[in-house]
C-alpha cells in the first residue's frame, strides 16, 4: 500500500489502468485533504471486468482445495498482520472511529477465513429426527433431494 503510483486514479482490470470516465479525489474526513485518488468505471469497464471474471472462473474452480484455502487464509492474514495501517485507511476515509474499523477488519479476515473453510463444509440440511419415540442425531438430505 506504501507505493500508490501503482494505482492512484486506475482501476485494476488484468493489470492497473487508467478508467475511462475520469477520476476522483478521496478526502480525509476530519480534516478534508485528499488521501489519494480513484478512477471512475464506465459500464465498459464493468463489463470488462465480468467478462474477466467469467473467464478465470474454470481456472480458480479447477484448482485443488487446498489452494483456493491458502487464498483465502493469506488475504485474512495480510488483514491481521495490517490491522493498524488498515484501520488507520479507513477512520480517514469513512470518518469512522477506530473500534468501527477494528470490526469491519475482524469481520473480513473472519469472512474470509469462512470461506476457506467452505468446501468441507456439509452439504445439505441437517434436521433432527424421531424414530420409534427416539432422537435420532440427524436425518440429512442434500438440496437436490429436496
Amino acid at each position: 500500500m506504501d507505493d500508490e503510483t501503482a494505482w492512484r486514479g486506475k482501476l485494476y482490470l488484468n493489470g492497473w489502468k487508467p478508467g475511462a470516465a475520469g477520476s476522483f479525489d478521496v478526502t480525509d474526513k476530519a480534516t478534508g485533504e485528499p488521501l489519494s485518488r480513484l478512477s471512475l468505471a464506465t459500464p465498459e469497464d464493468v463489463a470488462d471486468a465480468a467478462g474477466i471474471a467469467r473467464e478465470m472462473q474454470p481456472k480458480w474452480y479447477g484448482m485443488p482445495y487446498d489452494d483456493r484455502a491458502r487464498v483465502f487464509r493469506r488475504a485474512a492474514v495480510l488483514i491481521e498482520d495490517n490491522m493498524d495501517e488498515l484501520a488507520t485507511w479507513i477512520m480517514r476515509e469513512t470518518g469512522a472511529i477506530r473500534p468501527k474499523a477494528d470490526v469491519e477488519l475482524k469481520m473480513a479476515a473472519g469472512i474470509l477465513n469462512a470461506s476457506a473453510n467452505m468446501p468441507t463444509e456439509a452439504q445439505g440440511w441437517c434436521c433432527p429426527a424421531t424414530r420409534g419415540g427416539s432422537v435420532w442425531p440427524a436425518a440429512c438430505r442434500t438440496a437436490s433431494s429436496a
